[in-house]
């Protein structure tokens, strides 16, 4: 199905047109320990339907240390950019997995109290008895909060740029003058990015979850948000640890449940163009249908009717090889991708059957641009292509602002 442009459908331009949209809308209070889309509450009820997992709490002065590194690292970040502004020296972002990012981890420790120490060493142990529970030194995993995960972290890390490298020189010959082949290439990029986004979020080690997490800002708001919501003695967090599994994550599908029906399904990644999927949209939907199907008897349980579903529609398309990701909240808390909440008609498509599939059917016209600016000149560079101006556009700049494009939630 082609999108329709631009302009063609209508859109809610004011307060009055809310008020006649025939749907309520959907509260989140993902900060409250109870709330049924937290990890915590849902994964036993999925099963096998999703990845292996683990919780385990973490108390108020844990996770208020986890802040203090965060914003004791970014002092002393800004203290070196400071410095090399003022000598006129060119630089860049600092990799949180690199030297110098490992000289600023060492002294933001040895700022801390002996008391805080103790409970540095709490953390680590928790974070080893998840690690290890998850086979994480030989297999990795994937560790997040009960609200959201680390992926803004994966932006500035050498392994998202180690894993970009090793598949560019596996794939493609260096950009052409010719459209179709430039088109082709382009595609590629932002196919690999993706992949490149979810690969860096592979943990192995307690020092891999640590620097994760204290160089998020994704972390850091969410356990001020959980402070401020419920106080010091109220306060309820809980490290998820989940088992890795190796999946292509251009084949998440956000799917859309409304009055406990399907009522929508779409790419994760809007940008990202897969041929596959044009030639498969049957199979596609039937897997979706399927795997809805093999869970929605479980999901009664959330005492919720309204929310959006993440899965992962396997190359077999059997819907027995699909794997849940993860619950969200319904529209607008969570992304509608191909569908638009602020378009009158998409709105409805999420809310009322028939059930509707958007995919991707052609490449986008200027879809690098939403790469983050320094990983698009990191691929530029290694494909070989010159940019017209070192300055970057504008939307390049609103792109580095928008950190929701890579990786899991």
């Amino acid at each position: 199905m082609m999108l329709p442009s631009a302009g063609t459908r209508a859109v809610f331009g004011s307060p009055e047109d809310e008020e006649k949209f025939p749907y309520p809308k959907i509260k989140c209070n993902l900060h409250h320990p109870k709330d049924p889309l937290r990890v915590e509450h849902w994964y036993k009820i999925l099963g096998e339907a999703t990845f292996k997992t683990q919780v385990t709490p973490l108390s108020h002065p844990e996770a208020r240390l986890l802040c203090k590194l965060y914003e004791t690292q970014r002092m002393l970040l800004s203290l070196i950019y400071s410095e090399k502004k003022k000598s006129g020296k060119s630089y860049g972002a600092i990799n949180w997995d690199s030297e110098a990012y490992t000289a600023v981890v060492r002294q933001s420790r040895e700022r801390i109290s002996p008391e805080e120490a103790k409970t540095l060493e709490g953390v680590i142990q928790k974070l080893e008895g998840g690690l290890k529970a998850m086979d994480a030194a030989k297999l990795g995993a994937f560790v997040r909060l009960s609200t959201r995960s680390a992926k803004d972290a994966a932006l500035n890390s050498e392994k998202i740029k180690y894993f970009i490298r090793q598949e560019i020189e596996a794939s493609s010959p260096l950009a052409t003058n010719n459209t179709d082949s430039v088109m082709e290439i382009a595609t590629e990029d932002l196919r690999i990015y993706t992949r490149a986004c979810s690969f860096a979020l592979r943990c192995h080690t307690v020092d891999d979850v640590l620097r994760q997490f204290t160089s998020s800002t994704r972390i850091y708001h969410d356990i001020m948000r959980v402070e401020l919501n419920l106080g010091e003695k109220a306060f309820d967090l809980q490290l998820v640890f989940r088992k890795w599994e190796d999946i292509d994550p251009e084949r998440e599908f956000r799917c859309f449940v409304y009055n406990g029906k399907l009522t929508a399904a779409t790419q994760y990644y809007k940008e990202t163009y897969v041929p596959e999927f044009k030639t498969k949209r049957k199979e596609i939907e039937n897997c979706i249908r399927g795997a809805w199907d093999r869970v929605k008897m479980a999901l009664a349980k959330v005492p919720i009717p309204h929310y959006a579903i993440d899965v992962i529609v396997p190359k077999s398309f059997d819907p027995k090889d699909a794997w849940v990701v993860e619950l969200n909240y319904f529209a607008p808390h969570s992304g509608q991708a191909l569908f638009s909440w602020h378009n009158k008609a998409d709105r409805l498509s999420l809310h009322q059957l028939p059930f509707e599939l958007r995919i991707l059917e052609s490449p986008l016209t200027g879809s690098l641009s939403r790469i983050h600016p320094p990983l698009k000149k990191f691929i530029d560079d290694l494909r070989g292509r010159t940019r017209p101006s070192t300055e970057a556009t504008e939307t390049e700049k609103n792109a580095s602002k928008d950190r929701k494009f890579c990786g899991i939630q």
